[in-house]
């Protein structure tokens, strides 16, 4: 049981690096602790939604959009474990996906 923890930790901080890293690719800019980026879920000209690396959460000022680190990288199109262990990682942060 114990490596398998690991083993999900270790996937999570992958996903959370990958995701910090296309962020980046699309025009992310640090701010802060935060890095702003074009929003993935309106057509956005200007930097409008927040990535928070700390806290794995984002949020759009524009639109309301926000949520987890896995549906951020979901919409981005990173790549995340499928099936029932994808949905267990998903609820391992808890965080509430707002639309």
């Amino acid at each position: 049981m114990t490596d398998e923890v690991g083993s999900d930790r270790g996937e999570i901080e992958r996903i959370w690096q990958a995701l910090e890293a296309v962020v980046l690719e699309r025009g992310g800019k640090p701010d802060g602790r935060e890095i702003v980026f074009l929003c993935p879920t309106h057509s956005d000209h200007n930097p409008s939604a927040r990535w928070h690396p700390e806290k794995h959460v984002w949020n759009c000022f524009t639109c309301g959009g926000g949520g987890g680190a896995f549906d951020l990288a979901k919409r981005l199109g990173v790549e995340l474990p499928s099936g029932e262990r994808g949905l267990a990682l998903d609820q391992v942060r808890g965080h509430r996906v707002h639309r």
